[in-house]
């Protein structure tokens, strides 16, 4: 598999999605869409899974998880509004 660096991009704020570029090639590899502007971006080493907490929805807040490995997005609710996500693999928690 393949590296991917996210790139943390001021539009990507705006335009509810995540961006990836591979090391290798110049552009923006793929794109997903996420939840209400997005903000901390955390990624799992052990599986490649990247975390993105929607920091604008007040009501039914989310942080998004895509698999850039099958490009899917899934969803989990908060407690409260998120800004920022961290990822502890050994644990397998997300903070």
């Amino acid at each position: 598999m393949r590296r991917l660096f996210i790139v943390a991009l001021a539009a990507a704020l705006f335009a509810s999605s995540a961006l990836t570029q591979r090391g290798d090639a110049n552009g923006i590899a793929a794109t997903w869409p996420v939840g209400h502007q997005p903000f901390g971006i955390a990624v799992d080493p052990s599986d490649g899974r990247v975390f993105v907490a929607n920091s604008g929805a007040t009501t039914n807040p989310t942080v998004s998880v895509v698999n850039p490995a099958t490009g899917s997005v899934a969803s989990l609710a908060t407690s409260g509004t998120s800004d920022l996500v961290a990822v502890d693999s050994a644990a397998r928690r997300l903070y």
